[in-house]
């Protein structure tokens, strides 16, 4: 049984069961066969274009979390491989919370001045 006769079985929205489709019911514009594509290999070799600073937007909008100047910046007078580095590498962590509150009795396992991060459950 091919996929399109047993979902002739179904009933559309809301309706009844059809009839088991013959072969004059189907689409004449439906798929018989899948299209062959050649596999692509785009992407693969370095790019070689122009690296201007379209391209460096580019490259930073797609990266980032919204692009500032000092972005641009940052990147405009180096070389692409040095600017995927640059973005690939991991930043610097930020420093955990501290436990700022007067009173001992915000959280008695931490004490003041100290973080969270690493205090027993």
């Amino acid at each position: 049984m091919k996929r399109r006769d047993m979902l002739a079985f179904l009933p559309p929205f809301g309706g009844h069961p059809r009839e088991a489709s013959s072969e004059e019911d189907i689409n004449q514009f439906a798929n018989s066969t899948l299209p062959v594509t050649p596999r692509s290999t785009a992407g693969l070799e370095p790019y070689a274009g122009v690296w201007g600073t379209d391209e460096q937007l580019h490259l930073l909008r797609r990266t980032l979390f919204g692009v500032r100047r000092s972005d641009l910046t940052a990147v405009s007078n180096k070389p692409l491989a040095d600017v995927v580095t640059m973005l690939l590498s991991p930043g610097a962590t930020a420093e955990p919370p501290l436990n700022y509150y007067a009173t001992s009795a915000a959280d008695p396992n931490v004490p003041l001045g100290e973080t969270w991060v690493n205090a027993p459950p």
